[in-house]
């Protein structure tokens, strides 16, 4: 906790020379009065400090100082207008680029120009802490700074409005339950010498249509009392407009280093260690750069911080995307309404925060159906008033436009004067689980119909966190293994099954049978049949790797045999091989990798010692043969059919096999995109039930038939 001792400032000169100018009779102060200022003064900060000086957010228990954990957001004093885009950008990069151009400031350079102010910001960004930290900062006053200083109130409107809004009733309450003596008399003589600093927060939280009139009740009381300062926290749908003396400033969050910084701080907190540069730079680079999930959010400090609480060093991974977005979507839904919007939106036993989620559930999804990622706002505003419609909510229609715009906001964005799209596409995504969970039917239609749209990928991943995996996957997975039910594909999964018993790369068997499909088809990318779609099978390549990072996170494709030349068997930093690179390359470059191939394959345990040798010898007498020699687009061709029949001879298949069409690969793309997909629903399940199906895991890169067998039952 802050020591009021170690805050020097108002504590008691600006509280002494207020209370000399309220009368002649206290400009001879006895000792005793004199002692009893400076205890009232230093009452009042204490107080100040225990109500306002702590962050008090569920991810840090107990409630941690402000200034411990606090980290200045990045400000603009304009409106910075969204760009649209296919795509959700990254906040905080934006950010970044915004402060190369020099737009951004710190809190001081813009809070210090002007005496009235409006901090305008998303739900979360941290328009209340910078409120807070405003309060703390004027306690900092120097003696001789006195005659300047200000008095900090923290005045949180939805708390205290019980009656008609009255701001100043409101600062003598503060200045009350501070245990100020004579707080009226002192607020008075305070706001006519204009030495309070009234941080007002909460305007959001209040009823929608009480907003208007207490916004014009501040602006009257700050033309009475113009000489005070006066900040205002809101979001940007709040229409300040009447306050025409206050100055605009937008919060925008964090940056890349402020995050990093917070992280430092917030990891310090949490585990009373102080974490080395680089463990926090391994933090940031999982969550702000690698992870699609989180670094979404991260510039928000709110989220930051929640992401930090799930975060396990431990494994290096997050725990429960589900449970990240449930609680970001539960902000958004719990604290941007209002009282009096909560009750326009009843019906029966519905309360109005699960009114609202199925109002924006349904738009969700409509909108994610549609395969569209902008929409006119007339679109968005006649699809909201027909599912209020369709739903029989009861409303004013008086006050319904500015309700819809309200309830949008912090979804919606408008990317220009007529075009909108859904700010996160994550949270759009939860939204839509939320949607698909109240109806099976509409659930089913979407499995059939989205399965392989990879937009609605996440929209599964949240299902099996919100829901369990057990339905959801009882229908993926026939559908998944029904790509593969083709006799080509049958045989080489019955192959792949066969040979992977010997294999032991892995502690999990699935993962062993991926290695083992993977080597195959890296060995037909480069010495098979050209016919065969080299585009698919690198795409099929990149999905079994991430199958194999799925299953075992701790086991990479190049450095897991932990043998002494594994290092030499690298074929590429994104160790898969890239078909763009067939075109250039030279019969020389592929021996070589024909020979790196071989001794992995050995090490692998996929062909025995002997076969290895005679890869190896072929290999070499190739070479030898060619040395020096220009070798025709025909012989080269020749060679690589050989080589490529020595190895199936080696693994032990028939002449013919694996000879796959096109839409064999294809087929085979799909069911390993399937695979994947059914991967990360069990681990997010998972997560969030701790319930395991290693049972569904087991089964991938086996026979298809006992596949869909199991399936059906």
């Amino acid at each position: 906790m802050i020591s009021p001792d170690l805050i020097s400032g108002i504590t008691f000169w600006i509280f002494k020379s207020l209370w000399e100018s309220r009368d002649e009779t206290y400009k001879l102060l006895s000792q005793r009065l004199s002692q009893s200022i400076f205890y009232a003064s230093k009452e009042y900060q204490a107080n100040y400090i225990a109500r306002h000086g702590f962050i008090r957010q569920e991810e840090f228990r107990p409630s941690v100082s402000l200034p411990k954990l606090y980290v200045s957001p990045s400000l603009v004093d304009q409106e910075i207008p969204a760009s649209p885009r296919a795509k959700a950008s990254v906040c905080y990069r934006e950010i970044d680029y915004l402060k190369k151009l020099n737009l951004t400031y710190e809190s001081g350079e813009l809070t210090e120009q002007y005496k009235h102010i409006v901090i305008k910001g998303e739900s979360g960004i941290g328009k209340t802490t910078f409120l807070k930290k405003l309060g703390l900062e004027a306690f900092r006053t120097k003696e001789n700074q006195a005659s300047n200083g200000c008095i900090p109130v923290f005045v949180q409107v939805a708390q205290c409005l019980k009656d008609e809004f009255n701001l100043q009733t409101m600062i003598e309450e503060e200045f009350k339950i501070c245990g100020f003596p004579e707080y009226k008399d002192f607020v008075d003589s305070a706001l006519r010498r204009g030495k309070l600093l009234i941080l007002i927060d909460e305007i959001d939280a209040i009823p929608n249509q009480f907003k208007d009139g207490i916004v014009g009740k501040i602006k009257s009381f700050s033309d009475l009392y113009k000489n005070n300062r006066v900040v205002v926290a809101c979001r940007k749908s709040l229409k300040t407009q009447a306050l025409t003396q206050f100055h605009t400033i937008n919060i925008l969050g964090f940056s890349s280093a402020q995050a990093q910084k917070f992280i430092f701080k917030a990891t310090q907190v949490q585990s009373g260690e102080v974490l080395p540069a680089s463990a926090c730079q391994k933090i940031w680079h999982r969550i702000g750069e690698n992870d699609k999930a989180t670094k979404l959010v991260v510039h928000n400090p709110f989220c930051l911080s929640i992401v930090l609480s799930l975060y396990q060093d431990s494994v290096c991974k997050l725990s429960g995307r589900t449970i990240l977005y449930e609680k970001i979507l539960s902000n958004l839904l719990g604290t941007s309404i209002s009282p009096g919007t909560l009750n326009l939106f009843c019906k029966g036993s519905e309360n109005s925060i699960e009114a609202r989620l199925g109002i924006l559930s349904e738009m969700a999804y409509v909108c994610l159906k549609s395969g569209r990622h902008y929409f006119h706002k007339m679109e968005i505003q006649r699809l909201y008033s027909a599912i209020v419609q369709k739903r029989s909510i009861q409303y004013d229609a008086s006050d319904f436009a500015s309700i819809r715009e309200e309830n949008l906001n912090d979804f919606i964005i408008n990317g220009d004067e007529s075009l909108c799209h859904f700010g996160n596409p994550l949270i759009q995504k939860i939204l839509v689980s939320h949607y698909l969970m109240n109806s099976l039917k509409n659930l089913d239609e979407a499995i059939n119909q989205f399965l392989d749209a990879s937009e609605w990928k996440d929209v599964f991943i949240f299902l099996a966190g919100m829901q369990g995996a057990d339905y959801l996957l009882s229908i993926i997975q026939k559908r998944v293994f029904s790509n593969i039910n083709t006799s080509s594909l049958a045989s080489f999964m019955g192959w792949v099954e066969a040979a992977a018993e010997e294999v032991c790369i892995s502690s999990n068997q699935a993962a062993n049978r991926c290695y083992v499909a993977f080597m195959v088809l890296e060995i037909i990318l480069l010495f098979g049949d050209r016919s065969h779609d080299q585009v698919v099978i690198s795409s099929i390549l990149k999905k079994i790797k991430e199958l194999i990072s799925l299953l075992d996170p701790g086991c990479q494709i190049i450095h897991s045999l932990n043998a002494k030349n594994v290092d030499i068997m690298k074929l590429g930093s994104s160790q898969y091989i890239d078909p763009k690179i067939m075109k250039g390359l030279s019969l020389e470059r592929l021996l070589d990798l024909a020979v790196i191939l071989s001794e992995k394959a050995q090490a692998y345990k996929l062909i025995n010692q002997r076969n290895a040798l005679k890869l190896l010898s072929t290999i070499s007498r190739i070479r030898h043969q060619l040395e020096g020699k220009t070798v025709s687009a025909y012989h080269r061709k020749v060679c690589e059919r050989n080589l490529y029949k020595l190895w199936m001879t080696a693994f032990g298949m028939p002449d013919t096999f694996p000879r796959f069409t096109t839409g064999d690969l294809q087929s085979l793309h799909l069911y390993c995109r399937g695979s994947c997909l059914i991967v990360h629903c069990l681990r997010e399940a998972f997560y969030v039930s701790g319930k395991l199906q290693d049972d569904v895991v087991q089964t991938l890169f086996t026979d298809p038939v006992v596949n869909l067998s199991t399936a059906n039952q």
